[in-house]
C-alpha cells in the first residue's frame, strides 16, 4: 500500500515551512481579525441629516438672521432719525441767528412813522400802513413780524449795468428795507403744515443790502411749523416758608 507523500516525510522527520491554509468562516458583517486592515463602520454612522433635523435648522437659521436684521435695521433708522434731527436743529439755528440778526439791524420793529401795533391794531394793519399788501406780500398768512431795516450804502439816481434792475431806478424805499416774516400753509416741496415765510430784499453774503435789488415775496425760511402751540407745564406752587 502506498503511503502518501505527506505521511512519508513526516516519518522520515521533515516538517513542510510553508505556513497552513487558514480557513475562515462565513463573513457575517462583523470584523474579524485577518479580515481587513480597518473596521467596517457601521451604516448608520456615516448617514446624512434626516428631514427633520433639516427642517429644524432652517427654521433655526431663518429666526436668527430675522432677529439680526431686525436690530440692524432698527440701528440703521434710528441712526437716520438722529442724523435728520441734527440737520433739522442746524437749519432751525440758522433761521433763527438770521431773523435775530435782522432784529437787531432794525431801525423799526413792527412800526411805520404813524402807526404802531398794540392790543388794539394788528401787524395786518401796521403792514398794510406800510403800503404793503396781497400785491407785494402774495398770499400771506398770519403777520408775525414787520421790520424797517437802513440801508447803508447810498442808493444810486440809476442801477448801474451788470447788477440788479440795471438802466432803472431803485425799488422804493431806498433809504430803508421792508421785512415782513408771515406764518402761512406750506406750499409744495416744503414740509407741512406751515411755513415761515420772508419779504423783503435779500443781503448780499457780507450782510449789506444792496439798494438796486427788488424784494422777493414768499421765500420760505423755514418749513414744518406746527399748527397748535404747545402746552405750557402747570408750575407746582410751593408750600409756604
Amino acid at each position: 500500500m502506498m503511503l502518501r507523500l505527506s505521511q512519508f516525510l513526516q516519518r522520515l522527520g521533515w516538517r513542510s515551512r510553508l505556513p497552513r491554509t487558514v480557513r475562515y468562516p462565513a463573513r457575517s458583517g462583523k470584523w474579524r481579525p485577518g479580515l481587513s486592515s480597518r473596521p467596517r463602520l457601521h451604516p448608520s454612522s456615516t448617514a446624512g441629516l434626516s428631514l427633520i433635523e433639516l427642517l429644524t435648522s432652517t427654521v433655526i437659521t431663518t429666526i436668527v438672521i430675522l432677529i439680526v436684521g431686525n436690530g440692524l435695521m432698527s440701528a440703521l433708522n434710528a441712526t437716520k432719525t438722529a442724523e435728520a434731527r441734527t440737520a433739522r436743529r442746524t437749519e432751525l439755528n440758522r433761521a433763527f441767528d438770521f431773523v435775530t440778526n435782522e432784529i437787531r439791524m432794525a431801525e423799526s420793529i413792527n412800526r411805520t412813522n404813524s402807526l404802531s401795533a398794540s392790543a388794539t391794531t394788528s401787524l395786518a394793519a401796521v403792514v398794510q400802513n406800510a403800503g404793503l399788501g396781497s400785491a407785494q406780500l402774495g398770499n400771506f398768512g398770519a403777520i408775525a413780524l414787520y421790520l424797517e431795516i437802513p440801508i447803508e450804502v447810498q442808493a444810486p439816481g440809476i442801477c448801474p449795468a451788470g447788477g440788479p434792475n440795471a438802466g432803472q431806478a431803485p425799488p422804493t424805499p431806498t433809504d430803508y428795507d421792508q421785512v415782513v416774516y408771515d406764518v402761512r400753509p406750506s406750499i409744495q416741496g416744503w414740509l407741512g403744515p406751515r411755513s415761515v415765510t420772508r419779504y423783503g430784499r435779500i443781503p448780499q453774503s457780507n450782510g449789506v443790502i444792496n439798494p438796486c435789488s427788488s424784494p422777493v415775496s414768499s421765500d420760505t425760511l423755514i418749513d414744518a411749523i406746527s399748527t397748535t402751540m404747545p402746552t405750557a407745564p402747570k408750575t407746582v406752587p410751593h408750600p409756604p416758608s
